[in-house]
């Protein structure tokens, strides 16, 4: 499809640390064909984590990412925008199989621009920061496999070598998440670092820098 994209602020803005995968990823406004950006280009998915803070009423500027600016905040889902896919069909296929099947994610092809796509996540993915990470770490562990290697389930990702060498998580971490699926390692909480850090503790401002980091690992660090 053809989608009118607005221009896309630069990362210049924000500040993050090297990223060997070039994935990178914006959050647009979707109007018909019409694409407004809301956020710079970005390669740190701990900003959706910003995101997850932002849907549960919580605003705050990390890094340079304002979650109070994004449309997600008050919509159902987000829609992004993705470039440097280096195989789109391949990518496309993975991120099928790793996906939630009674959430899918929804990819659509931008036709005049070979390596980006278009995505809608739905809410389940933001309902806390443990599933957000995690789809958003399958996503980028999509764009890592080259052709003509596919990924046919969520399994065959988590114990595949690249999974393995980006260190991400520990074998133990990964029996479980095999084991558990999405279910997050501490349930009622929209984050959770520990019994000093969570979501029902005393909010303050300095914890925005907590749940940005809130990640996957951090879940199963302390629970």
């Amino acid at each position: 499809m053809q989608f009118n994209i607005k221009t896309v602020p630069s990362s210049s803005s924000l500040t993050e640390t090297g990223q060997s995968n070039p994935i990178r990823f914006c959050f647009v406004k979707r109007e018909d064909t019409t694409l407004t950006p809301e956020s710079p280009w970005f390669k740190c998915k701990d900003y959706f984590n910003d995101v997850v803070a932002a849907k549960n009423g919580l605003f705050f500027v990390q890094y340079g990412f304002d979650n109070s600016k994004l449309s997600a905040k008050d919509e159902q889902g987000a829609w992004l925008l993705l470039k440097e896919i280096k195989y789109k069909e391949e990518f496309k296929k993975s991120l099928q199989a790793v996906q939630h099947e009674e959430h899918p994610v929804l990819v659509e092809d931008i036709d005049d621009k070979p390596t980006m796509l278009l995505i809608y996540i739905p809410e389940f993915y933001f309902e806390n920061t443990y599933k957000i990470s995690l789809l958003t770490f399958l996503i980028r562990l999509c764009n890592e496999i080259g052709s003509p290697t596919i990924f046919t389930g969520f399994e065959q990702a988590l114990r595949s070598s690249n999974c393995v060498m980006s260190n991400m998580f520990y074998q133990r971490h990964i029996d479980r998440i095999v084991k558990d699926g999405w279910k997050a390692p501490v349930e009622g909480y929209w984050w959770w670092c520990g019994n000093m850090y969570n979501s029902k503790t005393t909010w303050y401002p300095e914890h925005s820098r907590t749940v940005h980091n809130c990640g996957v690992k951090s879940w199963f660090m302390y629970a």
